[in-house]
């Protein structure tokens, strides 16, 4: 990288030209920082951040032109991460924006997460803050003290009442910001910090179009109280960190401009609340039971995407599940809650559900041999099938769908009745399920009963019948179940190596599912439609690490479980740990 210098000599402009890398990195780095100003100064608000980061996409570029400048850009990038708006701590955010009306009024973004630090506490802050609570008629914070209730017993509680004192912090920064249009805060109840029942002045958020409530929940706490100190934990059980949707009534009351709603970890919605404005709802990792799910008013509106993500998944998982014990919402309520609202067949345009088991009633519980289905008949009788979609044609502006294939079908399941058993396994299942304008459908977890299913579907796209044809599909992403890709694994291993074919009978192998995969891909391809079916399963709506990687080792298949259903994971082998390749089984 050339620059060029003008220096006079004998009344001439002589042009020298020098080397930028030449100069000292110090140098160097003062002259980037030039260049992107708004990418190196600590940042008082989070709309001054977001708009930093469009220098980074620039930082990059530089990053990729040598060596020297990649350090550099490096060292500038880690800059402006520490310069978050939180660096100093909620304290220090909140202190700026009191302080500042001018500065208030700019912010347009407000986060807080559990892993925000809370910052140090000046003096003048409380009385700040106390100015700010007695118009909304909340318990000044300089005399919310609940320290003494534990004094050092539970370090549980110490961090659950932190949580909720954050909380009020929050909610009286957030008063101070009339031009909020984006906010994301995670679970605690504001309702405790009520202290009159008529307040001079309420929330009034009307800028606000986008807000996300994540879910926190407090085991250790629980387990205190559960330890014989009911007196004390009556008294703060109200006060701990909650995964109920109506913790954020006052919020959600306050933004009646309100379009884009997101909620995480949620596990229940004890009262009804007021989301009627919503166009795009979202509930990711999340386990509502069906009568908390009516909370959310679907009956009365219908948003243009719904989007329901189960955090159910240990039993899909093959782990024994300690935490759920209640039951969630079926695939089938989802649905049968959405037609209960009159615009719901003209409005919904993009669905997804994510249901990868139904509390106890999963795939790895069911009996599926024959000689087990009438024991099982008895004992669940029409339950096994009353959870599962049967037709989603009314929705007639639909045209994004994501499933799984466990809100249509599960091998587990028996049938009560011949009608039900006909219906469940008829060939022509989805093409009889999606709605007539479908334009994009996805269909997760899939197993090998299922490819007739969608092979039907891949041949009707342009069917004659106009009731059961597809004009405007054009895309199709199909995902295969963790078992599946087990299966696929060893068939190829068959078909790679004739020695295995020895073993044929023994391990169960179907090389059908080789061509199947093909025969699917090229109807589509001849439809018009964009097929793809990678041989990757589709990941779980969590950000734990260990149950992503334990999701990946169930697909696992080598030499040593070649002929064992339950594969390697449930044996604990180091074959695991290998990178995959080809092995073959000495018979």
């Amino acid at each position: 990288m050339t620059m060029t210098t003008l220096t006079c000599a004998h009344d001439e402009v002589v042009k020298t030209p020098f080397q930028l890398l030449s100069l000292p990195n110090e140098i160097v780095l003062d002259i980037c920082e030039l260049l992107l100003p708004r990418a190196v100064k600590r940042y008082k608000t989070f709309r001054a951040y977001k708009e930093a980061e469009e220098f980074i996409s620039d930082l990059a570029s530089l990053a990729c032109s040598c060596k020297k400048l990649n350090s550099i850009a490096t060292e500038l990038r880690e800059k402006h991460r520490k310069h978050h708006p939180m660096g100093e701590g909620i304290f220090g955010y909140a202190r700026a924006i009191t302080q500042n009306r001018e500065l208030a009024e700019s912010e347009t973004i407000f986060k807080l997460s559990p892993l925000d630090s809370n910052g140090s506490l000046e003096q003048g802050d409380l009385q700040t803050l106390d100015a700010i609570a007695k118009p909304l008629g909340l318990v000044r914070p300089s005399t919310h003290r609940m320290d003494g209730l534990i004094q050092g017993r539970n370090a549980a509680l110490e961090e659950a009442l932190s949580h909720h004192k954050r909380a009020q912090l929050a909610y009286l920064t957030v008063s101070k910001l009339p031009n909020l249009t984006s906010m994301t805060l995670y679970a605690t109840d504001t309702r405790m910090f009520v202290n009159r029942v008529n307040p001079q002045t309420v929330l009034s958020l009307p800028a606000l179009k986008h807000a996300k409530f994540i879910g926190l929940s407090s085991k250790s706490l629980l387990a205190w109280g559960q330890m014989g100190y009911f007196d004390v934990y009556a008294a703060i059980a109200a006060t701990r960190p909650l995964r109920n949707i109506a913790s954020f009534s006052t919020y959600l009351n306050a933004a009646p401009n309100l379009e884009k709603l997101e909620f995480a970890h949620m596990e229940a919605c004890t009262y009804a609340v007021n989301i009627c404005t919503v166009r795009f709802l979202r509930l990711s990792s999340c386990r509502l039971p069906h009568s908390h799910m009516l909370g959310l008013g679907l009956d009365r509106f219908t948003p243009e995407s719904f989007v329901y993500r189960t955090a159910s998944y240990h039993n899909y998982l093959r782990q024994n599940d300690t935490e759920h014990s209640w039951p969630e919402i079926t695939p089938g309520q989802i649905v049968d809650t959405l037609m209960a609202s009159k615009s719901a067949f003209d409005r919904l345009e993009t669905l997804e559900i994510d249901i990868r088991e139904r509390g106890q009633r999963s795939r790895r519980n069911y009996p599926v041999t024959d000689d087990e289905q009438p024991k099982a008949r008895a004992r669940h009788g029409d339950q096994s099938v009353e959870g599962f979609i049967r037709s989603l044609r009314p929705f007639v502006a639909l045209q994004t769908l994501s499933l799984t294939q466990q809100t249509l079908w599960e091998p587990w399941c028996v049938p009560p009745s011949r009608e039900d058993d006909d219906w469940l396994r008829d060939e022509m299942r989805l093409v009889k399920l999606l709605p007539p304008r479908i334009v994009s459908f996805s269909l997760s977890d899939i197993n090998m009963g299922f490819l007739t299913p969608i092979l039907a579907l891949a041949k009707n796209v342009h069917s004659e019948d106009s009731d059961y044809s597809f004009p405007q599909l054009r895309r199709v992403n199909l995902r295969p179940s963790p078992d599946f890709i087990r299966q696929f694994k060893h068939a190829r291993a068959h078909q790679e190596n004739p020695l295995l074919d020895q073993c044929k009978g023994l391990c169960g192998v179907n090389e059908q599912i080789l061509g199947q995969r093909e025969t699917i891909l090229r109807l589509f391809e001849e439809a018009g439609v964009e097929a793809d079916f990678p041989f990757e399963s589709y990941p779980l709506s969590t950000d734990n690490e260990e149950d992503l990687q334990r999701q990946r080792d169930l697909e696992h298949w080598c030499e040593l479980c070649h002929s064992d259903e339950m594969g390697c994971l449930e044996k604990n082998r180091d074959c695991l740990a290998l990178p995959l390749r080809n092995l073959f089984l000495r018979c």
